[in-house]
């Protein structure tokens, strides 16, 4: 995810703008074929796959073949298969390689340029993007090298957008859009001018221009309207954009509107990662509304869907933790069996009730010494030097960068450090690097070297460090869910967040909350 992020969290990328042609083909295929991807798919997906694969076993050339093809790779990467899904588009692919059809050649490299981005290949995906564009040198028609090149300008947007380049983003889908004016007029270049103003809504929506983001959302809604007047996925993700539009500005009532309609959507057109979305955006929505059941409601359903898509289909986590459960249970049934005799009983009792103790004991010893290390965190420790006791190296060739550089991107995390971009779900290595203008190779050295761990561990302990002091000094969130304090601070699970919190403090979440609320107390008393 995200997803999610894209997370997550993770939106469905304009997967399909890169199977599109013009109308050359029989009238009867090509309507089958747009009602298919427009109308059918975004009610039930596995009609619409049947109907594509009907549409492939009919077919008699080898546009038709291609684009049946295409259409059942993008069915798939709406059921969130994305193994069957570039599967088939490399079908086509071949397909066109072997009859020189140098403009699905480019499209089909687009796809999976596309694809691999979703994954974060971005090496992959550049280099399929380049295929793309070595194979549109070859197309003739000056109208489909101007579409594909918008396009693939739409697709270096998105690649800016994953990496948090947002103005960049802005100028690749303005280029865009400029290439698809030129066209003529068809139902075609309607859709694709449409897919830009909501790209560029969601670019205007990240760089916080919201005015901006608002105009262009709506441009792409009215121009929508104008190719079907169903309830559409891509219509879907506009009334998203426009629904986190109004929450920016705290126009809630607008806001549910919209977050209506696009609930109704992503319900019955699949799509895994829009799904997500939705109900991230209605979480969000539920939290700002004071609502806790709703946002707990919306929250578990994004987090199940990101879980779902990043295991692709397969709930492996799930039933490993269901299998642990069942286990665990059957050994206490068998433990509670064997010790049936009230002799055994009361010695379990009574050393169950020293390891309790003891326990508290403990936990009381690692929440005060979590506490007094927080304190100690929270002053000023470094200075812009660097300890040769770390072992950097006294020769050129054992040093990995020089030493000014080092020194800079120290100074660049301790800047990250005070602020909160860890908190950001999802966040990467590279995107971390993109935002302090450094190379990623040297950030991760720096972090082992100087931070002592990986930079998911770091990111991670500077998210429970966060936490932890958030807990302590507002009393609130010890009478939360913590699902919802994992989501304060950057976890897609409660299980994750569990997990790392142990790790780092000694203490499980709910053993730390209880120390709080009994430090609280004894504050009152004294």
């Amino acid at each position: 995810m995200n997803y999610l992020r894209n997370g997550l969290t993770a939106l469905l990328s304009p997967l399909f703008l890169f199977a599109q042609t013009k109308q050359k083909t029989t009238e009867a295929f090509d309507s089958i074929f747009y009602h298919t991807y427009m109308e059918t798919a975004t009610t039930d997906l596995d009609k619409a796959l049947h109907t594509a694969d009907s549409l492939y076993q009919s077919s008699k050339t080898d546009i038709h073949k291609i684009r049946s093809l295409m259409l059942i790779s993008d069915m798939y990467h709406r059921k969130a298969n994305r193994d069957s899904s570039i599967y088939y588009a490399k079908v086509a692919e071949d397909i066109a390689h072997n009859a020189n059809i140098f403009d699905w050649q480019a499209r089909i490299s687009g796809v999976l340029s596309t694809q691999y981005r979703n994954m974060g290949l971005y090496k992959q995906g550049s280099l399929y993007l380049k295929k793309g564009l070595e194979a549109s040198e070859n197309i003739q028609d000056p109208n489909t090298s101007k579409q594909f090149r918008g396009q693939v300008y739409q697709e270096k947007g998105y690649y800016a957008l994953n990496l948090m380049q947002y103005d960049q983003a802005v100028n690749h889908f303005k280029t865009a859009r400029a290439l698809f004016e030129s066209l003529p007029e068809s139902k075609n270049r309607i859709l694709f001018l449409s897919q830009t103003e909501e790209q560029l809504g969601k670019s205007f929506l990240k760089l916080r221009q919201l005015d901006s983001a608002r105009l262009h959302y709506k441009k792409g809604l009215q121009m929508s309207t104008r190719t079907s007047d169903g309830k559409t996925v891509f219509k879907g993700f506009i009334h998203l954009g426009l629904a986190k539009v109004n929450l920016a500005q705290n126009k809630m009532e607008q806001a549910k509107d919209h977050l209506d309609k696009a609930l109704d959507i992503s319900e019955t057109a699949g799509l895994p990662d829009f799904k997500a979305d939705v109900y991230q955006c209605l979480a969000t929505y539920s939290k700002a509304t004071g609502d806790i059941d709703q946002y707990t409601h919306f929250n578990d359903l994004y987090v199940a869907v990101v879980k779902n898509t990043a295991v692709s289909n397969q709930q492996y986590s799930d039933n490993v933790v269901t299998k642990v459960k069942q286990e665990l249970e059957q050994t206490v049934a068998s433990k509670k069996m064997f010790l049936s005799g009230a002799i055994i009983a009361l010695v379990l009792v009574s050393g169950i009730s020293i390891l309790y103790v003891k326990r508290q004991r403990q936990d009381q010893k690692r929440y005060r010494s979590l506490i007094a290390n927080l304190k100690k965190k929270s002053e000023p420790t470094r200075s812009a030097t660097l300890d040769t006791s770390i072992g950097l190296g006294n020769t050129v060739q054992e040093r990995l960068m020089p030493i000014d550089t080092e020194l800079h991107i120290l100074d660049q995390l301790d800047t990250f450090e005070k602020g909160q971009l860890y908190l950001q779900p999802n966040l990467t290595l590279a995107q971390l690097a993109v935002q302090l203008e450094v190379n990623t190779k040297y950030l991760s050295h720096t972090i082992n070297r100087h931070k002592g761990k990986d930079f998911n561990n770091y990111i991670n302990e500077l998210r429970i460090v966060h936490i932890v002091g958030v807990i302590e000094k507002n009393p609130k969130y010890l009478s939360y869910k913590i699902g919802y304090i994992a989501s304060e601070c950057g976890f897609s699970s409660h299980s994750k967040f569990a997990t790392v919190f142990k790790n780092v403090t000694g203490l499980t979440p709910s053993s730390f909350i209880d120390q709080v609320k009994k430090e609280r107390k004894n504050l009152k008393r004294v």
